[in-house]
């Protein structure tokens, strides 16, 4: 109670020391979207192509005063600004670049999609993508924090968060969310000052998440729930602090109340499938921080040690797993935490890394942009014991593609330190401890040899998913023996993080059965099916477009009935998930389109299997019944 009367002054004191008057919040409903602006720049501009342009780099900048143009020198660093869109004047302003002819075809589709990354971060914030964003939006919203709506407390909260992490790393170069260094890493670098100005900061977005939270409680955010926001921003901090070497008063950030069981569940699950003294690999928000809450607080396998592929690169991060860990859970590197200083800078040109990566063998390709290819030779006698014969599809080399898209889009030759990073660590630890991803999106591209071990996803150098039965037979008792589905629920009355996590349960099922369906396992691949129909309820099932293939498997097993009952079940519940967003309330054009999709998908799957006619009827008469309520809304 006091913490928050505390906060509050903060914000209120905010104000004062700003000289803020109340400022016209309305203003910006009226500034065209980000998508709408990156848009028009690009089927307008040929900017891309200019080569005097070649050595800027250029960003999007939401200010209170409208939209601008970044240009920044990629020597010197200095930034030019140039107006796109100005509030007072409502209309597109000319810009100083070669226009593209009306009658020609734009090229520009592989920058637009690259700046496309960057859409989720201007939705949810006031204002973005410049240095300083953080106090511009905390300057609007204190100024009428009296009178602030849940969408406002979310967005103070976020700019309170980005700035907390500014403060912490004044070093950090922060234009967006994808371009980030770090040129410290001792714990002597950073002034109390700092540490105090980071707390602060920290529990004042703590503070406003929760206040949106009060507000309404369903509030989704980028990551699910508001929830997930409060929870996430302690250990956040928690994190944070650790990795500067701060111990005292920490704990107070590991509240009993944090994340709620169904995510907690998932991530114990996670953890409890992976080996002992595994290193897991994880990215974003709720797996990071899930993850080491449930190791810090509930104090579950401890035994494994997680890196932040987000983290990766950076001094202080490479720091903190390879010194500060106790040695049990340390990282082993080859190169020091020094090394990934590297003239501050988060890319490393092609030359450099050709020197760098001179350990373990590693060999760096002199191929042309796009790609710059990294082989990793393995220890063939260890290849040898798993494959006496080396089948075709298990080579003694592991080829990892480590280039930098944004450095392919402006014609740079660099990588990023964190595939530097992930270079490193993979070559020094492979054979030494066991290696897992929480994701099977995190594995950099090493697909033939991440095999799935229930929840998480295994790194397995010496063998090829192909010829994985012992890994099926693992799958298939963790899947139907192991996990805790108790948190599984209707999905309609859940929020966005919930239904990915379940949704996460169901990839696992999919995955499994695809393995043992090359396997030819058939009696497990039943088993499993008959699982998965029993444990998730009708509203995932007639959602997830994954069910779809799932329930295809019955028909290959020549499980006809099984199969037809499972289509039946997905195209009903398709059309219940329809008719509850065919309202005012709870419209959703995505979910609609998914419904669509999915009905369509069955129909498909029954009609191409030669089901009986009267199943073919009945799921046409589903699809009919579906569209026409579309139509008619």
């Amino acid at each position: 109670m006091l913490r928050g009367i505390f906060i509050l002054c903060v914000l209120l004191c905010t104000m004062q020391l700003l000289g803020q008057k109340k400022s016209n919040l309305d203003k910006f409903k009226y500034f065209p979207t980000y998508e709408n602006v990156i848009n028009n720049f690009f089927t307008t501009y040929s900017f891309a192509r200019a080569t005097k342009y070649r050595q800027l780099t250029l960003y999007f900048a939401k200010k209170p005063a409208g939209w601008f143009i970044q240009l920044e020198d990629n020597t010197t660093k200095q930034i030019q600004e140039i107006p796109f869109w100005e509030y007072s004047h409502n209309y597109w302003k000319a810009l100083p670049f070669a226009r593209i002819p009306l009658d020609s075809v734009s090229q520009n589709t592989v920058h637009l999609e690259y700046y496309l990354l960057d859409s989720v971060f201007f939705e949810h914030n006031l204002l973005y993508g410049y240095k300083g964003w953080e106090k511009d939006v905390i300057a609007q919203l204190t100024a009428n924090v009296d009178s602030l709506n849940p969408r406002y407390f979310y967005q103070l909260g976020r700019a309170y968060s980005s700035l907390a992490t500014v403060v912490l790393q004044p070093s950090l170069h922060y234009p967006n969310e994808f371009i980030k260094y770090d040129s410290t890493f001792n714990a002597a670098d950073i002034s109390a000052e700092r540490l105090n100005k980071f707390i602060t900061y920290s529990d004042s977005s703590i503070y406003c998440y929760r206040k949106t939270y009060q507000l309404t409680q369903d509030f989704q955010t980028i990551v699910g729930s508001i929830n997930d926001d409060w929870s996430n921003e302690h250990m956040k901090t928690f994190i944070w602090l650790s990795m500067s070497g701060q111990s005292d008063g920490i704990a107070r950030y590991l509240r009993d109340d944090l994340y709620n069981p169904l995510l907690l569940n998932y991530y114990k699950d996670l953890l409890d499938n992976c080996d002992s003294n595994s290193i897991l690999i994880t990215s974003g928000d709720n797996p990071t921080y899930a993850l080491t809450y449930i190791q810090e607080k509930l104090n579950f396998r401890k035994d494994i040690t997680l890196v932040c592929k987000n983290f990766l690169g950076t001094g202080r991060y490479m720091n903190f797993i390879s010194r500060l860990l106790p040695p049990s859970k340390s990282i082993k590197l080859a190169l020091s935490a020094n090394d990934y200083k590297l003239d501050r800078n988060q890319y490393i040109t092609y030359d450099s890394l050709a020197s760098i990566l001179k350990f373990n063998g590693v060999f760096v390709s002199d191929n042309d942009l796009p790609s710059l290819m990294v082989r990793l030779p393995l220890e063939k006698n260890k290849l040898l014991r798993s494959y006496p014969e080396l089948p075709d599809n298990v080579t003694d080399t592991i080829t990892l593609d480590i280039s930098s898209k944004s450095a392919y889009l402006h014609q740079n030759k660099y990588s990023d330190k964190e595939n530097l990073a992930f270079v490193d660590l993979f070559t020094t630890n492979t054979f030494q401890r066991p290696i897992f991803f929480s994701n099977y999106g995190e594995a950099y591209k090493l697909d033939n040899y991440v095999l799935p071990y229930g929840l998480a996803f295994k790194l397995e150098p010496e063998q090829s998913w192909t010829s994985s039965h012992d890994v099926n037979i693992i799958n298939y008792k963790i899947l139907c023996n192991k996990l805790d589905y108790s948190g599984v629920k209707d999905i309609s009355v859940i929020n966005r993080s919930e239904k990915n996590i379940i949704l996460n349960y169901a990839y696992s099922f999919y995955l499994s059965l695809l393995y043992l369906y090359y396997d030819g396992s058939s009696a497990m691949s039943e088993k499993v099916l008959n699982k998965y129909f029993q444990t998730f309820p009708d509203t995932l099932v007639g959602l997830n477009k994954l069910s779809t293939l799932i329930a295809k498997y019955y028909y290959s097993l020549k499980q006809s009935a099984s199969g037809d009952s499972a289509m039946t079940t997905m195209a009903n519940a398709a059309m219940k998930d329809l008719f509850h967003h065919l309202t005012f309330d709870n419209y959703n054009e995505d979910a609609i389109l998914e419904s669509i999709g999915i009905i369509n998908d069955i129909e498909e799957i029954v009609s191409s299997e030669k089901r009986p006619k009267n199943l073919i009827n009945k799921i046409a008469l589903i699809k009919k019944n579906m569209k026409k309520a579309y139509n008619e809304f």
